[in-house]
């Protein structure tokens, strides 16, 4: 597991949301989606892709691996101001439990 890095580098960051990177993962996305629910913690996809969008959909994408990888692999777990240590303690063992599947 690990946590998509910012990249400090091309701006700066305001470092708001949080993306699971689930490689190598017993859970694909969706169902990792769904264990977080069935513990009542909120997680969501990554945003769909622009080209996918129905505006788009007749356009040209190119060099769409690393995107489409992304799609299929991040959730975007719970992040605020306002969340406790013990929430934040709570996130995490969920995932590790969910590791362990």
């Amino acid at each position: 597991l690990k946590i998509l890095p910012f990249r400090d580098d091309l701006a700066r960051n305001n470092h708001w949301f949080y993306s699971l990177y689930l490689e190598d993962f017993p859970l694909e996305r969706d169902e990792m989606i769904a264990y977080m629910k069935e513990h009542d913690i909120q997680t969501r996809p990554v945003w769909a892709l622009i080209n996918e969008q129905r505006p788009y959909v007749k356009n040209e994408a190119y060099a769409m691996e690393k995107a489409l990888d992304y799609r299929a692999r991040i959730v975007n777990i719970p992040c605020s101001t306002n969340m406790t240590d013990e929430e934040a303690d709570r996130v995490i063992e969920t995932i590790l439990a969910a590791a362990k599947k």
